[in-house]
């Protein structure tokens, strides 16, 4: 008797065990903290616009302007300056809600002329408050390259031929957080006499970014380096440990 049931015992051990070595289970799993696209036509309040050089000129939502589209084809986006009748010399802050337990963001980015296109720009983390010297750059990039002169814009939304100008296509990127991340703000800064730095689709998540996307999408020097899956840009010549780096735009594996 005993020994029928300690037969039925382990059958029924082996038939559970694929249960419990094959039942799916994704331990990267990641849910998402907060997204805003910028879909209304006003700026959302829950973020916080710091004119940092007191110019008169922030971020603000543009909302079906123009023709232009968002990230995804959709109507508002963020808008910053370094242009607007004449050049600027932007300072203009972006500052999240509060996002503790994110550890990653990602987000749309491009620019508003593409003949006008280098615009710099910086992804800061706060593990405290929302001042603008509460944060720290975590990743930083300029994008485009200055192509020959065309004519130069006029008013606010057209060149001297009357046309608006051509947004560069939008790029993704995805930047890890440092622990303890509760705000993220996006700097506009370090550009002038451009156009507009456009921002969209702004998402925060648990978990690690699994890479960033289109980081050289201009041939330009601004792309050149060495950087970590998380938008670390990691010190010319030095030793790389095995892992996956974006060097000079291309993924590159180091085993």
């Amino acid at each position: 008797m005993k020994k029928n049931y300690y037969h039925k015992m382990y059958i029924a051990f082996l038939m559970a065990i694929p249960a419990l070595s094959f039942c799916p289970q994704d331990v990267n799993a990641q849910t998402v903290v907060l997204s805003q696209n910028f879909e209304t036509k006003d700026a959302p309040i829950d973020w916080k616009y710091v004119d940092v050089d007191n110019d008169g000129h922030n971020w603000r939502l543009i909302y079906q302007f123009d023709g232009w589209k968002g990230a995804n084809e959709t109507e508002g986006f963020m808008i910053s300056e370094s242009w607007f009748g004449s050049a600027l010399t932007p300072d203009n802050y972006i500052i999240s809600p509060e996002i503790s337990g994110a550890g990653n963001v990602s987000y749309y980015v491009c620019t508003g002329d593409e003949h006008f296109p280098v615009e710099h720009y910086a992804v800061c983390a706060s593990s405290t408050g929302q001042e603008p010297a509460d944060f720290s750059i975590i990743f930083e990039e300029t994008i485009g390259q200055q192509s020959a002169k065309t004519p130069r814009k006029i008013g606010d939304n057209e060149t001297t031929d009357g046309n608006p100008p051509v947004m560069t296509p939008w790029l993704k990127r995805a930047v890890n957080l440092p622990e303890g991340t509760k705000y993220v703000a996006f700097r506009h800064y370090n550009s002038t006499d451009q156009y507009r730095l456009c921002l969209d689709e702004i998402v925060f998540m648990t978990g690690e970014a699994s890479g960033i996307e289109n980081v050289n999408s201009y041939e330009s020097e601004n792309h050149k380096g060495t950087y970590t899956l998380g938008g670390m840009r990691i010190k010319e010549n030095s030793q790389l440990p095995a892992g996956i780096y974006v060097v000079n735009g291309k993924k590159v594996v180091v085993k």
